[in-house]
């Protein structure tokens, strides 16, 4: 039997995801993503204490953890506890036959349907313009080897998204990088990379403004270094 947790009220609720120590939840960092502004980069992270026992321990958060309205510092994650982080409610469960890890139960967990079925009732300005948010067709995941956010790894169901010192989407902490450095955006071939700023931001080391994103590319922005994987 493992252990799960369940969303119970908030965005994606039923989605599930498994319980092992070392996974994340977050708004831009982490396993679990929360597009939520009271959920901070790094909120919380799956531990355990010294009986062996799983916690979730809050991470230096700003709004911190809550049960029933109460904010903790840690949960222990037993079977039937509800707590709260931002505007997401999650439920403890266990589950018998239980097999796939994290990446499997999101990728199986029909949330490309979702993200669609969400898209399609945003209201466009113009009724003949579709909206531009898609899901990739794989999770990809940006792992930063090198500068101030190294070993920091985001991951991304959807774009595009944007990258740079001053964006609302993903911030950059690398002092060299311009507002917007660059983006990923999802197209019918796969994931493209497009920039604006070759003298700053190069692709596998080449000064290029648009190329098609392989499994193992890397982004290098000044001493930052991000490697593409999915």
């Amino acid at each position: 039997m493992s252990l799960f947790l369940e969303i119970i009220e908030g965005e994606n609720t039923g989605q599930r995801f498994r319980l092992d120590p070392g996974v994340r939840i977050g708004r831009t960092e982490g396993d679990i993503l929360i597009q939520d502004a009271k959920v901070s980069s790094l909120h919380a992270r799956v531990e355990k204490d010294k009986k062996g026992q799983l916690i979730l321990v809050d991470k230096d958060s700003h709004n911190g953890l809550k049960i029933s309205g109460q904010k903790v510092r840690r949960v222990a994650l037993l079977p039937g506890v509800v707590f709260q982080v931002g505007g997401t409610f999650f439920k403890v469960v266990r589950l018998d036959g239980e097999k796939n890890d994290f990446k499997t139960k999101l990728e199986s967990s029909g949330w490309k349907s979702a993200l669609r079925a969400a898209i399609s009732k945003v209201p466009a300005k113009n009724p003949l313009q579709r909206p531009l948010l898609r899901p990739f067709e794989n999770v990809i995941e940006l792992h930063f080897l090198e500068g101030i956010q190294a070993n920091v790894t985001l991951s991304l169901g959807y774009g595009p998204r944007k990258f740079g010192s001053d964006v609302l989407d993903i911030e950059l902490e690398e002092p060299l990088a311009p507002g917007m450095a660059f983006e990923l955006i999802p197209v019918d071939n796969g994931i493209e990379f497009k920039t604006h700023h070759t003298d700053v931001v190069r692709f596998n080391n080449q000064a290029v403004e648009t190329a098609l994103v392989q499994p193992g590319d890397q982004i290098r922005i000044g001493g930052s270094l991000i490697k593409v994987t999915y």
